[in-house]
Parts: C-alpha cells; sequence; structure tokens
C-alpha cells in the first residue's frame, strides 16, 4: 500500500513539473481529459489579457444551462472560444497590440503552460 501511494505521490509531482506549449492546447482541447483541463487550462487563463478572460467569461454566462443540453456540447463550444482567444492572444499585430495596452508582454504560441 505504502508503494502505491508514493507512486501517486510521484505522478503527481510529475504533473505538476509537466509543461505544454499554447500550441499543443490549440491542437489538442478538445481531446483533454478532464485532469489536462484542471491542469492546463486555468494557467493559460492566467496568461491571458483581460479581453480573452472577459470573452471567455461572457460566453459561461450567455449559455442557456437551462436548455438542457450535454455539458459536451458546452465543452466543444468553450473549446472554440479558447481557441478564437488563443488566436487572437498570440497574433503578432492585434494580439501584440491588446497585450500592449495591458502592460502584458507578448504572447507567442510556443510559449509554455505549466501543469
Amino acid at each position: 500500500m505504502l508503494f502505491y501511494k508514493n507512486r501517486e505521490i510521484k505522478e503527481e509531482r510529475k504533473m505538476k513539473d509537466r509543461k505544454i506549449s499554447i500550441q499543443y492546447v490549440y491542437a489538442n482541447i478538445n481531446n483533454f481529459t478532464e485532469k489536462e483541463r484542471v491542469d492546463f487550462l486555468p494557467n493559460l487563463l492566467k496568461m491571458f489579457s483581460p479581453v480573452s478572460k472577459k470573452t471567455i467569461e461572457k460566453f459561461q454566462d450567455e449559455w442557456d444551462w437551462n436548455a438542457g443540453k450535454p455539458f459536451e456540447d458546452f465543452l466543444k463550444e468553450q473549446n472554440k472560444v479558447i481557441k478564437q482567444c488563443i488566436e487572437l492572444e498570440t497574433s503578432t499585430f492585434v494580439g501584440d497590440v491588446v497585450r500592449k495596452q495591458f502592460n502584458l508582454e507578448p504572447l507567442r504560441i510556443e510559449d509554455e503552460i505549466k501543469g
């Protein structure tokens, strides 16, 4: 039992030290496990400008939670919004201008997100 617990702790540490690129998120977000969403998306959102954060917040606020749609539909649509935000944030013209307005460094598709 102790061996199993130690292995769990080692796996947890590996996940905390794990990094992925924004490009990886963009390409694979539709296939993320719940754990990957929890480990990486909050850290990606912290990297975004207030414009993208507000866009995602607005999407969530406007989602019709009472429509009886499966949660998977919400995730698919949320993924689309996140991908649009990645496109905006990492664009070399618009993204740089938006981020500069908030005193943020440019964000590049190759930048890494800690898990």
